[in-house]
């Protein structure tokens, strides 16, 4: 990896391009199933190669492969429709993988597809989201298969998806990486928000058509509840700065910004994935193994434990968890914070929320 300095200056400036360096560091530090030797193991069925559902889908998405689901069960109560579309079948729901999607407040993580199942009044197929873990991130009961029948080169027949997210990727959480990772998705949420408001004012000033028919959701009238662990972290001391360079006045102009707005989108979601994987497997195998539950966690957070009770991890520096911050006086969420160089520092906090699910 390069200097962290100099690629942290270069997110965090505006005027600078870095969706070619998003893109490669996106190669480095995820997931490559070419050079990974996973464990194997035999059960009645047979022989199985065990690889973790984070990484399989990151591949999956890379390679845009073909995927089919024999059966899948809506996991959220609401689904969206829209005049003229309809399923032909809610069995085998196939298509290409076009991304990664993760929740930004608990652990769900989900793939984009471009479900052939669906007919649309323009043609065939339409995006659809498949949660594969669910919330409490576990992998979901809602699915039975994953059949993968193009792009599956190297991948082996039989996978056994024991866990989401690889244990060993716990670490990742005090490395270099993943504060460069948190970077790129601060700037790339700052440039998709700026694009967005850009391309809205040139469609308006060209009298572009908006070609995406009307859509609403439909919700379903009885719901179960669930009570999750919902987690963030961030990283303070790199505000991006500057501006980003204009685009040009014309509807070649607009075309132009679309085409960027959906790269960085793109990029967005799956830098996203990419922090989201490493913050559950430091959830669960540093703080969970050793704080036991969420409300553990938060009485830690409140100083309510014995302060010999801490945090383990490996870093180049010594690590020092800080519970019960507060940005100021006034707020109200606690976070566990270290203090890090160069005026940085990286926080985290835990609490229980209350999710809607469909009724099986």
């Amino acid at each position: 990896m390069k200097d962290f300095k100099d690629m942290m200056a270069k997110v965090t400036r505006r005027s600078v391009n870095v969706l070619d360096d998003c893109e490669d560091f996106i190669r480095d530090w995820g997931c490559d199933l070419d050079s990974r030797k996973p464990r194997k193991y035999v059960d009645a069925e047979g022989e199985h190669v065990e690889i973790d559902l984070f990484c399989l889908v990151l591949e999956l998405a890379r390679r845009k492969s073909v995927i089919n689901i024999p059966t899948y069960l809506r996991s959220l109560p609401k689904e969206a429709v829209q005049e003229g579309m309809y399923v032909v079948s809610r069995k085998n729901r196939h298509g290409p993988v076009l991304n990664v999607v993760s929740n930004k407040n608990h652990f769900a993580a989900s793939i984009l597809v471009n479900d052939m199942n669906v007919v649309t009044p323009t043609g065939v197929g339409y995006y659809r989201t498949f949660m594969l873990s669910g919330p409490d991130g576990k992998i979901r009961d809602g699915w039975d298969a994953l059949e993968i029948l193009t792009g599956n080169e190297g991948i082996p027949d039989r996978i056994a998806l024991r866990h989401v997210v690889h244990p060993g990727r716990w670490t990742s959480f005090y490395g270099k990486p993943y504060l460069l990772g948190k970077l790129y998705v601060d700037r790339l949420a700052d440039e998709e928000k700026w694009h967005k408001k850009i391309v809205a004012e040139l469609r308006k000033k060209h009298a572009v058509p908006v070609d995406r028919p009307q859509r609403y959701y439909r919700y379903d009238k009885v719901k179960e509840y669930m009570t999750v662990t919902g987690f963030e972290a961030e990283v303070e001391g790199a505000p991006i700065v500057g501006d980003y360079p204009t685009c040009e006045d014309s509807p070649e102009g607009f075309e132009a910004a679309c085409k960027r707005l959906k790269t960085v989108r793109r990029l967005h979601k799956t830098m996203k994935f990419l922090c989201r994987g490493t913050e559950k497997a430091f959830y669960d195998h540093a703080v969970i193994s050793n704080l036991q539950s969420t409300r553990r966690v938060q009485a830690w957070l409140r100083g309510e434990l014995d302060g010999s009770v801490s945090i383990p991890g490996w870093a180049s520096w010594p690590v020092v968890w800080e519970p019960g911050y507060k940005e100021s006086k006034r707020h109200r969420k606690l976070w566990a914070r270290q203090v890090l160089r160069d005026g940085m520092a990286l926080r985290w906090r835990a609490w229980e929320q209350e999710e809607q699910f469909a009724v099986r």
